[in-house]
């Protein structure tokens, strides 16, 4: 109890507990000044990541068997991981990156992909699941949130069309999005 302690010993407990807060928040200061390195340094080179002159789906096809199943089984930190690193994608606006298609691959094949896990890779496939399905869902609740976060995003390309005077994007619209993913839930 804190009103049975001696106040010499409460001063040395407020001072450690000061010094603990005044180190948590030059450590939360210091991890906050790298992420935006490391944010910088990915928004240089996120437009390297991806062959244009590969299709899409074969694109996606190499991430997800090379990246993304690999990791998103081997442990829980890793599943959550690769989904957060999918919304990096996106948030990016990672040219040649479908963010529709993924989710489209990803939820289509699921059983595919569950029929050749282990009991506990199924676990931690369900986690990476429940972050995307997290994220889809946070879209389809409002559309405000959606028209800021995905409308006219390289992501949310449903038609390129070529013409004389270059390439048409048409994007997918909110209700349509809204029809999409219930294909997926």
């Amino acid at each position: 109890n804190n009103q049975e302690m001696p106040s010499s010993k409460k001063k040395k407990e407020q001072e450690r507990s000061e010094a603990l807060i005044n180190r948590l928040q030059e450590e939360k200061k210091r991890q906050d000044d790298n992420h935006q390195l490391v944010l910088g340094w990915l928004r240089q080179e996120k437009d390297s990541w991806l062959n244009p002159k590969v299709t899409k789906n074969r694109t996606l096809t190499q991430f997800l068997q090379l990246c993304i199943f690999p990791r998103c089984c081997f442990t829980t930190t890793d599943a959550v991981y690769c989904a957060k690193f999918i919304k990096t994608l996106h948030t990016l606006e990672t040219p040649h990156f479908s963010t529709l298609l993924f989710f489209d691959r990803v939820f289509s094949d699921l059983s595919y992909t569950v029929s050749c896990c282990t009991e506990n890779e199924v676990r931690r496939y369900g986690h990476f699941l429940y972050q995307l399905l997290d994220m889809v869902s946070r879209w389809h609740s409002s559309e405000t949130c959606y028209n800021n976060e995905c409308a006219n995003t390289p992501g949310f390309i449903s038609m390129m069309r070529s013409s004389g005077s270059g390439s048409e994007k048409q994007y997918l619209d909110f209700e349509n999005y809204r029809h999409i993913t219930f294909k997926w839930h």
